[in-house]
């Protein structure tokens, strides 16, 4: 803001009436800027007004022309030409403020505003120099405070020049000197003692003082901060008010802009105002932290005092009377000292006083901010009245559709007209809420889409301007699955979609706008859908599997049946089954299409392979459309486990344990034995259950563990009683193991010996040996002998003794165990010993015992006294009995050696002491009373001697130093009892009055004439020297204040409190008169009320001066200076009276009226020289009113609006009216006549609020007219009325309401998606955008079946139903209506969906498939098994029928149709054609949906021994069995068969016929038939025999064959020569090939044939020369 210049520097404007336009100003702007004028002065506005923007100066008020004219000859020039004109800070300047009454008030405001804003400046400079003034008051406690250290400081340094003499003196003093410088230092002593009272009373005067400004100060503090708190909430609240009335303005569009702006300025102002408190509070903690810094100084003052007192303290040792003297001179000057406390005390009441006057000062500052700010609150009320009257629209604007308005208006007198136009740009405000494009939004969306995939797009607009256009999206509530991009609104995946678990997903999307003030926002539901794709591997049913067989089941027995089925609820595909591993050997095989898993091969468990069971992994595969198999599978594993059979016997790894044991092993001990028992038998089964155990003698003490097992165990031995090698030395027991079923038995033996161990300690006799010894025992006594037992033998019993620990007084034969002494004794040492024995056995056992040893004394030790002497004191007049001293000796001997007992042995005062023995000391007291003149030097020395008890007894002894002390008889006198004096009253300060002297006959030093001191009382304008008795003045007299000054004066001793003796006398001292006063003005200030119109010749008043100065000194002459043509005054007596001109309370000239309401008259004496009073003095003359002036209401007309809902006894409006009247004739009280159409409101009849009587509500009433009158309080009092009318605005009160809330729907379960199901009806009574709603579903409908319409409440369905999942649904709607965020509300309705069945679920078998067992030779509708099958739909299409579809061909089954319950049909059963029936059995309905299903039931036939043994064949041959065969020789094996099974089926064979001579037998189980007997061909060649084959259960079916065996014949003769020898001659030139000689053998065998050999024995030699024919036998060269 900056002053332009007036294109003239004065306007001469002519006078008119009120309201009368008189000159319009204009102004030059470079910047062609548009202005704002004002005008600048209190007299100017108060006569005009210039409105702001066009210029033209209007008549505030009638004007005199002879009055105002002639009074300041041509004041409207000078008034005008003060006006200035500023310029605007906004561009837009609104042309609506032409009401001269608003903007007068307006600049009134300002003008008090800165009325206030100086005196709180001017308060706050007071407050700066009060600062200033207690800074200067604790500079001046601080100089006191830093002379009286510096005093102390003297009086130390005479202390320590005392110290040096005393020194010095010291060394020739004899005893009675000695004496002296004791009763000198008691002396002084005492009047240390004396200070130090004092100065602990001045603390705690000081301290005390400390804590009442403390407390004061703590009380100003909280009532500056409780006020500065409610400054700041008063401010706070009017910064609220002015933003309020800043966002109306803005919501005004424009409107009245500059006023605005000067409201910002106010508001600035009000922020300034803030700063100048916050100041004000600073300054508070500054007068707070000079509080401390004062209380720290005092602190810090106590502290040196008590440096001094401990000072003092050190100096009571000193011997020199010197010294002591001039102590006493130096605690002479402790009045002066305590003078200078008491003025420091009166400094603090000054400081006191002074903070009283600032809290005073601050209390009146807060008084006028509150007043401040109230009238500032009450003007911006009336300022935001006046703003909301400036312009109305006839209908809401909106600048969506139209952005500036233009006006045309005119301006009239009523004879010509002045047209114009305006051009009003709508601003933007945000009314319109973000629309979301392209709804609905729906979405289908693969589930296996990638995550991060962008899916879908919101797009919203919003017609609104800047942050009021910006849309914003979110999510309500956050989605696990899905982000959504604020700005851009990209839906994005933000988790793996799964359409097994959710197949829809809901989203609510919220598009906000950005306004910062009231957001609006939209909300919309995005409907994705999640598509299946083949991502979900099979999954088996009816986990876990598992099952048992027994060992022996045939082939084609059925285990179980695994299930399995695709997880992809899309489309599933079908499954095959496969085992993948654990079928060792193949013996298991699984159907690929049903999954029934049963035996193929054999079972054997005690086979290593198949003891385990089988562990087998089964794979369920998808197949593919075309029948492949995917690669999408899933495994299974479960163990198939072969049952046992019982036939095996437990057994032990070792027939026979053998083992040494300790005779010390504890019960519970595991002996170290390996022994296991195992039966091979399956142990999870009762076939391989066990027990053990022991038999045998003292087999009891022993425990086997476990005592049963199964299977295989871990045995263990374990000691069950204590064992002892001297009792039982050796064990021989045996160990069974039974079974628990069979009859099988398991045995091993046992043999333990056991070891001999040292198991046995020695023992003491006694735990404890006490015993005693005198303390004078010669080294080597016997004491005592101690003795342990050991039970066991040899070297295990041998004990020796030992300490535990060396001792150096005592030593122990470790043979015998005797205690003898080694060292000397002492019982004041140590009265007794305790020693830990240690008895130790052969084998190293130990035990300890203990031994006590105690010392008797003797009495070997005399009494001694701690100290060498005592010391006590008394006064010369005690009383008997008064204790001196308590001594006490110590004996360190046991009683009764060491009783003491004490008496005075030596002193030629001892009649008048005595000592008594009490609680072991001996006390002195005194006798009868002493008499200290009697006493030489004061000092009495005892001796006490202390004796004990002993045989004989001992003593010894010790001085006590008695110090008898003097007391005060004789009283200070002066030399006269009174004296009189006269003086001048302008004698010089410290002038000399007069000299007195007093005397005392006491000679001591303490209560004697050097003790003397003088002191003065009655007037602190005189002093006296303490030891010179010089009385002089203290400062300049004053005959005025006291003429006359009667002093007491007072000379006391050395003594202290009661024993302190006083001699007193009188001064009277009379001053002499001089003129040295001027007059001064009594009883100001001079206020008089006066009725305007009084006559002339009236007294008002009577001033009244004083002048405290004698006869013409103090007579005094008024007058009336400068004159006053209305009052007049006498010159002697003071009075005023008026003089006849007219009193006009209403006069309009400024100086003609003060010169009604003020009167200066001045005052002098008549003296010489002649002295005038200082100042003048003024009398107030308040001019009394008359009622002439009725009310008049302020800022007419009276519109306001309230928002509904506001609580009652709350102001809405504040109504003002003003009567220029004075006191009651001015004082206006409202009151309500009338109020349409309800009585709702009140009227606070001195302030003029509006307030509410109940909670509004705009519902109910929507418009109040309210008649309001003021009335003055004058007599007859004045009215005026005005009509306040109060528009209700809507507010967010109300609830959205169902009709009805709850609903009741049935559906069919195939009703399709997208379907409506109820229309819902929902209202709110709230207006506009309050009574807008949305619908939401907020509960029940988790998997998304439901949706609402977000604004038609229509609920329809989003995908299809199922009653079976789920057949009822308790969806919970919630209406939200679009009122402002945080005050929106919510209704509910309940929506109950009852889903109604149809036909669509096929039967379900309970079972996978069904397994029985039966007889083959069951009956005719015998029970088999019952099937059942279950329909999730209901009633009839729930039903069940049952029918086989396969498997029964024969129609060997039946099924009933309703009950599901197999039975054998007509046809009968045959095992031995089949085995095993697999039959279907279909579940269906009986409607034509023909919905069905189908489970496999396999039927087991058991067999029955119905059939008979069949042999292979008739006529078993055979041939060429070699008679040599020996016995056991297998000869033929004959096979029967018998097709029943078990004992029906197990055949036995026997021979029937021909085993004559039992050569032949035949294996019954195998049909193996073998030689018994040796054959012999030769005997019988062939047998024929007859076997038979029998069944092993009855009726025992047989049958028979024919066996023939046909021998071979055999050489199994011997061979013999015909000769025994035979003798041949050769020549030994015989020729090559030529016969030697023939032999020849023969046998039984007829089919014998011959060969012939050589020997191998044969010598090498004949080999080489002869052979033999093979066949001839014929031997030849």
């Amino acid at each position: 803001m900056h002053t332009e210049h007036f294109e003239e520097d004065s306007v001469i404007m002519k006078v008119g009436k009120h309201g009368t336009s008189i000159a319009k100003l204009s102004s030059s702007d470079p910047d062609n800027d548009p202005m704002v004028f004002d005008i600048e002065g209190d007299e100017g506005r108060s006569f005009f007004y210039v409105n702001a923007y066009s210029g033209v100066v209007t008549v505030r008020r009638n004007l005199d022309r002879e009055v105002f004219g002639t009074a300041m000859g041509s004041p409207v020039s000078a008034v005008v030409a003060n006006m200035v004109m500023e310029k605007s800070e906004e561009r837009t300047i609104p042309s609506l403020i032409t009401q001269p009454s608003v903007w007068y008030r307006y600049m009134d405001d300002r003008r008090m505003q800165k009325e206030k804003l100086l005196r709180m400046q001017k308060d706050a400079k007071k407050l700066l120099r009060m600062q200033k003034d207690a800074k200067k008051l604790l500079r001046m406690q601080k100089e006191k405070l830093l002379r009286m250290q510096k005093d102390a400081k003297k009086f130390l340094i005479m202390q320590k020049d005392a110290e040096g003499e005393v020194a010095k003196n010291a060394e020739g003093c004899e005893e009675k000197d000695a004496k002296k410088l004791l009763r000198m230092q008691k002396d002084a002593k005492k009047l240390l003692r004396m200070q130090k009272e004092k100065l602990l009373r001045m603390q705690k005067d000081a301290k005390k003082l400390l804590r009442m400004q403390g407390e004061k100060l703590l009380r100003m503090q909280k009532d500056a901060k409780k006020l500065l708190r409610m400054q700041g909430e008063k401010l706070l609240r009017m910064q609220k008010d002015a933003k309020k009335l800043l966002r109306m303005q803005k919501d005004a569009e424009g409107e009245d802009a500059k006023k605005l702006l000067r409201m910002r300025k106010d508001a600035k102002k009000l922020l300034r105002m803030q700063k100048d408190a916050k100041k004000l509070l600073r300054m508070q903690k500054d007068a707070k932290k000079l509080l401390r810094m004062q209380k720290e100084k005092l602190l810090r003052m106590q502290k040196d005092a008590k440096k001094l007192l401990r000072m003092q303290k050190d100096a009571e040792g000193e011997k020199d009377a010197k010294k002591l003297l001039r102590m006493q001179k130096d605690a002479k000057k402790l009045p002066r000292m305590q003078k200078d406390a008491k003025k420091l005390l009166r400094m603090q009441k000054d400081a006191k006083k002074l903070l009283r006057m600032q809290k005073e000062k601050l209390l009146r500052m807060q008084k006028d901010a509150k007043k401040l700010l109230r009238m500032q609150k009450e003007k911006l009320l009336r300022m935001q009245k006046d703003a909301k009257k400036l312009l109305r629209m006839q209908k809401d604007a909106d600048r969506e559709t139209k952005e500036a308005i233009s006006v045309t208006f005119s301006v009239s007198d009523g004879t010509s007209t002045i047209p114009a136009s305006v051009t009003i740009q709508v601003t933007d405000v945000n009314d319109n809420s973000p629309t979301f494009v392209g709804l609905p939004y729906q979405k289908d969306l693969p589930e296996d889409t990638a995550v991060g995939t962008t899916l879908f797009t919101v797009r919203a607009i919003d017609p609104d301007q800047g942050t009021g256009g910006s849309v914003l999206f979110s999510l309500q509530p956050l989605s696990d699955f899905f982000r959504l991009d604020g700005a851009r609104g990209h839906v994005t995946l933000a988790q793996t979609l799964d359409f097994e678990n959710t197949e829809v997903h809901q989203l609510r999307i919220n598009a906000t706008d950005q306004d910062l003030r009231s957001p609006l926002s939209t909300i919309t539901t995005l409907l994705i859908s999640v598509l299946d794709v083949q991502d979900t591997e099979p999954t088996f049913l009816g986990l876990p599997y598992g099952t048992s067989i027994p060992e022996n089941s045939p082939k084609g027995t059925s285990i179980l049946t695994v299930r399995a089925k695709d997880q992809d609820k899309g489309n599933p595909r079908g499954i095959k089954f496969s085992i993948v591993s654990g079928n060792t050997n193949g013996i298991l095989a699984v159907d690929a299409t049903s999954g029934l898993i049963s035996v193929v091969g054999s079972l054997d468990r005690e086979n290593p392979f198949y003891s385990a069971g089988f562990t087998l992994t089964v794979r369920a595969t998808e197949v593919e459309s075309n029948g492949a198999l995917s690669s999408i599978f899933v495994d299974t594993t479960f163990t198939v486990v072969v049952e046992d059979v019982n036939d095996n016997s437990p057994t032990f790894n070792h027939s026979e344990y053998t083992m040494e044991v300790p005779e010390i092993s504890q019960v519970g001990f595991a002996l170290p034995l390996f022994i296991q028992v195992v039966d091979h038998d399956q142990n999870l089964a009762d076939n391989a259950a066990f027990s053990l155990q022991l038999a045998g003698d003292n087999a009891k003490d022993f425990l086997v563990i476990p005592g049963a097992a199964r299977g295989k165990a871990d045995v263990s031995f374990r000691v069950a009683m204590p064992l002892d090698f001297e009792t039982v030395p050796y064990y021989d027991f045996m160990i069974y193991a039974n079974e628990t079923l069979g009859t099988h038995v398991g045995s091993a033996r046992v043999r333990i010996t056991l070891l001999n161990e040292n198991d046995n300690r020695p023992i003491f006799n006694l735990p404890l040996y006490n015993t005693s010894i005198a303390e004078n025992a010669t080294i080597g006594t016997s004491i005592i002998r101690v003795q342990a037992t050991d039970g066991d033998a040899g070297i295990f019993g041998k004990v020796t003794y030992y300490f535990t620990e060396d001792s150096d007084r005592f030593e122990m034969d470790s043979k015998t165990g005797a205690v003898y002494v080694t060292a000397l004794l002492d019982h004041e040492s140590t009265p007794r010993f305790t020693l830990t024995l240690l008895a130790r056995d052969g084998g190293g056992a130990e035990t300890t015992g203990r031994l006590r040893i105690n010392v008797l004394d003797i009495n070997d030790n005399i009494p001694r006294f701690p100290r060498d002497s005592y010391a006590g004191t008394v006064r010369e007049n005690d009383h008997s009995h008064t204790t001196i001293a308590r001594i006490r000796a110590a004996d360190e001997d046991s009683p009764p050696n060491n009783q003491i007992t004490y008496q005075i042995t030596k002193s030629e005062f001892s009649d008048y002491f005595s000592v008594d023995h009490t609680d072991g000391y001996g006390v002195v007291t005194l006798a009868r009373e002493l008499d200290y003149e009697h006493v030489p030097g004061g000092l009495i020395e005892l001796t006490i001697t202390a004796t004990d008890g002993g045989h004989p007894p001992l003593s010894s002894s010790t001085s006590v130093f008695v110090e008898v002390f003097d007391e005060n008889d004789n009283l200070p006198t002066f030399d006269h009892s009174s004296y009189l004096i006269a003086v001048p009253e302008d004698i010089m300060a410290g002038a000399t009055v007069l000299y007195v002297n007093a005397t005392d006959a006491d000679a001591s030093v303490e209560y004697g004439q050097p003790s003397v001191i003088h002191l003065l009382e009655g007037s602190s304008q005189f002093r006296i020297n303490p030891r010179s008795g010089e009385i002089s003045s203290t400062g300049l007299l004053d005959r005025e204040l006291s003429s006359q000054y009667i002093l007491i004066i007072r000379a006391v001793d050395g003594g202290v409190g009661l024993n302190q003796k006083t001699g007193i006398a009188t001064v009277n001292i009379t001053l002499l008169d001089v003129n040295d006063n001027a007059p001064e003005w009594k009883d100001e200030p001079y206020i008089v009320n006066v009725v305007e119109n009084t006559p002339g010749g009236t007294d008002i008043f009577t001033v009244k001066a004083s002048d405290p100065d004698l006869a013409e000194n103090g007579t005094l002459s008024y007058s009336i200076v400068p004159d006053n043509p209305f009052y007049s005054i006498h010159s002697t007596l003071g009075r005023i009276r008026t003089t006849g001109a007219q009193l006009d309370r209403e006069h309009a000239d400024p100086a003609t009226r003060m010169a009604m309401h003020l009167i200066i008259i001045s005052a002098s004496d008549r003296g010489n020289p002649l002295r005038q009073a200082i100042r003048s003095a003024t009398v107030t003359v308040k001019l009394r009113d008359v009622n002439d002036n009725e009310p008049s209401f302020i800022g007419l007309p009276y519109e306001t609006w309230v928002q509904e809902g506001i609580p009652a006894n709350l102001s809405v409006f504040q109504v003002m009216a003003e009567d220029p009247d004075e006191g009651i004739n001015g004082a206006v009280q409202y009151s309500l006549h009338s109020m349409i159409p309800q009585p709702h409101f009140t009227l606070e009849r001195k302030m003029g609020d509006v307030i509410s009587l109940v909670q509004l509500d705009r519902e109910m009433v929507s418009i109040y007219w309210l008649t309001v009158a003021a009335s003055d309080g004058g007599t007859p009092g004045l009215t005026a009325t005005v009509t306040l009318t109060i528009y209700v605005e809507d507010v967010n009160d109300e609830v959205p309401t169902f009709r009805p809330s709850s609903h009741s729907i049935m559906l069919h379960e195939s009703v399709p998606r997208d379907s409506v199901i109820v229309h819902l009806n929902c209202s709110d009574a709230d207006a506009g955008l309050n009574a807008e709603l949305s619908y939401f579903i907020t509960d029940g409908n988790q998997d998304g079946k439901f949706s609402v319409g977000f604004r038609d409440g229509v609920v329809r369905t989003v995908v299809g139903l199922d009653r079976e999942t789920q057949a009822s649904y308790s969806l919970t709607i919630e209406a939200i209506d679009n009122g402002p965020a945080g005050s929106r509300k919510t209704g509910t309705a309940t929506i109950r969906i009852q889903v109604l069945d149809i036909n669509d679920n096929r039967p379900e078998f309970l079972e996978n498939s069904y397994e029985v067992s039966i007889m083959e030779n069951i009956t005719t509708s015998t029970f088999i098994v019952q099937v059942k099958a279950v329909d999730a739909d209901e009633g009839t299409n729930g039903e069940v029928w049952y029918r086989i579809v396969s498997g029964n061909d024969d129609h060997a089954f039946d099924v009933d149709v309703t009950t599901g319950q197999v039975q054998r049909g007509p046809t009968a059963l045959d095992r031995e054609k089949t085995a095993k029936r697999v039959l279907h059995i279909e579940a269906f309905n009986n409607d034509s949906a023909r919905l069905s299903s189908i489970v496999r039931v396999a039927v087991l036939v058991e067999d029955v021994n119905d059939e008979h043994p069949r042999f292979s064949q008739s006529e078993y041959v055979r041939k060429d069995l070699r008679e040599t065969a020996g016995v056991g020789t297998s000869v033929i094996s004959v096979q029967a068969t018998d097709t029943d099974l078990g004992p029906g089926g197990s055949l036995r064979y026997a021979i029937e016929d021909g085993v004559q001579d039992a050569v032949f037998d035949i294996d019954e189980g195998t049909g193996l038939i073998l030689t018994a007997a040796p054959l012999d061909f030769e005997l019988r060649s062939e047998h024929t025999l007859i076997v038979s084959a029998t069944d092993s259960a009855p009726p025992y079916h047989k049958a028979t064959c024919t066996v023939l065996v046909v021998l071979r014949n055999e050489l199994d003769e011997d061979l013999i020569f015909t000769k025994p020898s035979y003798n041949a001659a050769v020549a030994e030139n015989g020729l090559p090939d030529m016969l030697v000689t023939s032999v020849k053998a023969v046998s039984g065998d007829s089919l014998a044939f011959v060969e012939y050999a050589f020997h191998p024995d044969t010598i090498s030699q004949a080999l080489d020369q002869f052979a033999v024919n093979n066949i001839t036998c014929s031997s030849a060269i």
